[in-house]
């Protein structure tokens, strides 16, 4: 989980990046279509950044960065290691009502 936010965020850094770049080669050129996209695209970029880092932010407030493996994936592990979803039985056990 820390590390898919480290992704998202390097990667929309370097989208951050490419718009401004955009931006400023229009600018340089006198396109307005180049201009457009390059603001819309930096402008994505930094509204997606607000909100990656809010819940990564929030995430490690919640000591998400701390274990191992999401809380679902302890909650599904069964005494034996093995995984266990719902209201499964043992092999032959009658199911549980």
């Amino acid at each position: 989980m820390v590390f898919s936010f480290h992704i998202a965020f390097g990667v929309l850094l370097i989208a951050l990046v490419s718009g401004m770049f955009l931006y400023y080669k229009a600018k340089k050129n006198d396109s307005g279509v180049g201009k457009f996209l390059g603001i819309v695209i930096a402008l994505f970029a930094l509204a997606h950044l607000v909100c990656t880092g809010y819940y990564g932010i929030s995430y490690w407030k919640q000591g998400m960065y701390q274990m191992p493996m999401p809380m679902m994936m302890h909650q599904m592990m069964d005494n034996k290691g093995g995984m266990k979803m719902g209201n499964q039985s043992e092999p032959n056990m009658p199911a549980k009502q």
